[in-house]
């Protein structure tokens, strides 16, 4: 079966992996060594890897393997292993594209190399990404860092969950769970509708509440249209 698979396909020394796995134009790893138990010996063996979520809701998975050699382990995302060993990078360009919008889809007729601006602009043509929510790129990082959460960040803009996880991701931030904001964050909720009745500014109920004003700014956002309590 191996057999008739690699037949069909065209494959390439995955570099820095030489003699130890393959990659084809389909999105297919092979693998030329394994482990019986005693040592490694040589074999084909077609390895799937998983699929990574880049958030708590899954909305965006990625093809990911574990490649293994001399001992040291390290995962890499396929498409850009696709896009390694087929794709020509003259201008160095720093991002690979799937061109369907579909992230799973790592066959070579699919990937392009590019630059963040237009992986931006192609993911906001496909409709994946919030164009509002980029144009406040600044804003959302702010937002996160001074403690709100994609979920709330998500309803200020108008953008799904992936957007701002994207955008948090882009920006090599950290994706925290939800412990964290049920820990440092909690707030009375209704306390917090009688602040916003009684006309108390963002910043005042912040320090009452011992929060970030942009986390106010969402809770006030949700009580002007009747989702807070």
């Amino acid at each position: 079966m191996i057999n008739n698979v690699v037949a069909k396909e065209t494959w390439k020394d995955i570099p820095g992996y030489e003699g130890y796995y393959k990659v084809s134009d389909k999105g297919m790893i092979l693998s030329l060594i394994g482990w019986d138990g005693h040592r490694y010996v040589k074999r084909k063996k077609i390895i799937k890897g998983w699929t990574q979520a880049t958030d708590k809701k899954g909305d965006y998975k990625r093809q990911v393997v574990l490649l293994v050699k001399d001992g040291e382990r390290k995962e890499y995302k396929v498409h850009r292993i696709v896009a390694g060993a087929f794709i020509p990078n003259p201008e160095d360009k720093p991002n690979v594209n799937h061109i369907d919008g579909n992230p799973l889809n790592n066959r070579l007729e699919n990937l392009e190399w590019c630059t963040q601006k237009e992986n931006v602009v192609h993911a906001i043509e496909k409709g994946l990404k919030t164009v509002e929510a980029y144009e406040n790129k600044n804003n959302v990082i702010e937002m996160y860092e001074n403690g709100c959460s994609i979920k709330e960040i998500s309803d200020k803009y108008g953008a799904g969950n992936l957007t701002i996880n994207k955008i948090l991701e882009e920006a090599n931030l950290e994706i925290r769970g939800p412990g964290f904001y049920k820990e440092k964050y909690f707030i009375d909720r209704q306390e917090l509708v009688k602040d916003f009745e009684d006309g108390m500014r963002n910043i005042d109920i912040a320090k009452k509440h011992n929060t970030n004003r942009h986390l106010i700014g969402v809770y006030k956002y949700k009580h002007k249209r009747g989702l807070l309590l």
